[in-house]
């Protein structure tokens, strides 16, 4: 008795698996039946929406980075006097200076950067370098959504194997 017989016997009496017989194949040259079922692409949809939505949420929530994590990836530091663009933003939209006018809000402002030692060149390369990083990280995500899009065509391209009638044009998906 060989190994393999031996193994599968074994298996079969513990209930892994059910030896059955196998039909004798049909010639070649026979025609062969091919089962099919009608199915409607919504229920195709709702069947893969029932399996339910964790996974794509983590997936989503990982393309959804932060801003202070790109920025940290751009090697963007706070400068020793602790302004940042941001830290700008949220002071104009605080007491006392979110009811200020242009003109009060901003010698406010100036005179603020002043005492902490920061200089406005400081806080336009922090905005540049801030607006540059988003930027870098845009045009990853247009990449990484052109790839998407080139994958969901081919996709679609396999499906159309399988229907009678071609379902996909060479442009893109929308």
């Amino acid at each position: 008795m060989n190994l393999a017989k031996l193994l599968r016997d074994i298996a079969d009496r513990l209930g892994f698996i059910r030896v059955v017989a196998v039909e004798a194949a049909p010639p070649p040259d026979a025609p062969r039946k091919v089962v099919t079922r009608s199915v409607r692409i919504q229920d195709l949809a709702a069947e893969i929406r029932s399996e339910g939505p964790g996974g794509l949420a983590a997936a989503i929530e990982e393309i959804a980075v932060p801003f202070d994590r790109i920025f940290e990836a751009a090697g963007i530091r706070v400068a020793p006097h602790g302004w940042t663009i941001e830290r700008l933003a949220e002071t104009r939209d605080a007491d006392p200076y979110n009811t200020m006018g242009p003109d009060a809000l901003r010698q406010a402002i100036l005179a603020r950067l002043a005492e902490d030692g920061a200089a406005v060149e400081d806080l336009v390369k922090d905005a540049v370098a801030r607006d540059r990083a988003l930027d870098e990280c845009e045009r990853a995500l247009r990449e990484w959504l052109e790839r998407k899009a080139a994958y969901e065509r081919r996709l679609v391209r396999a499906v159309a194997v399988l229907v009678d009638h071609p379902i996909v044009t060479e442009g893109p998906t929308e």
